[in-house]
């Protein structure tokens, strides 16, 4: 009898710490900045209905590495003006904003993208429909960025630059 008392004690103990441990995940998150997407248990099961009320939070909550310069936002149709500054993985950032605008939204259906990179303006265009077919239909044995021009609207144009 003594050995499941002192068992049973010894699982409300764990039970006891185990939530407490658990209960400084999102403390953690807030002061050390990690990705929420890092932590699956804190995802919201819902997406948001992304308005001009709520806009400004959407975007302060993703971990974008661009630069942002404008936003519109059109009913169900966003744009994203950008600046990559340094050199980053250009596609898969690309690849990144898309995929948290279409998961973490329900009523956003058409993303336009214009990047604006050291040489070049690139300009995304992508339906909520494309993002699903590119989902199902990504090739592992090409790139990125190939990925990305096949499944989605592409437009690439340099920079020209005023003044000689």
């Amino acid at each position: 009898m003594k050995k499941f008392v002192w068992r049973m004690m010894g699982a409300v103990l764990f039970s006891a710490l185990l939530a407490a441990a658990l209960s400084w995940v999102p403390v953690l998150i807030q002061n050390y900045g990690a990705v929420p997407d890092n932590v699956t248990v804190f995802q919201p099961r819902t997406a948001v209905i992304l308005g001009k009320e709520n806009l400004v939070d959407f975007i302060i909550q993703q971990s974008w590495s661009f630069q942002l310069k404008k936003v519109n936002l059109h009913g169900a149709f966003l744009q994203l003006e950008m600046e990559a500054k340094k050199t980053i993985p250009l596609y898969e950032e690309i690849e990144q904003v898309v995929h948290q605008i279409f998961m973490k939204t329900q009523n956003i259906h058409q993303v336009q993208l214009v990047v604006d990179t050291l040489k070049s303006r690139l300009i995304i265009e992508v339906s909520r429909s494309d993002w699903k077919k590119y989902q199902s239909q990504r090739r592992d044995d090409l790139s990125v960025e190939e990925n990305i021009r096949r499944n989605y609207h592409v437009t690439e144009s340099p920079l020209q630059s005023y003044g000689n």
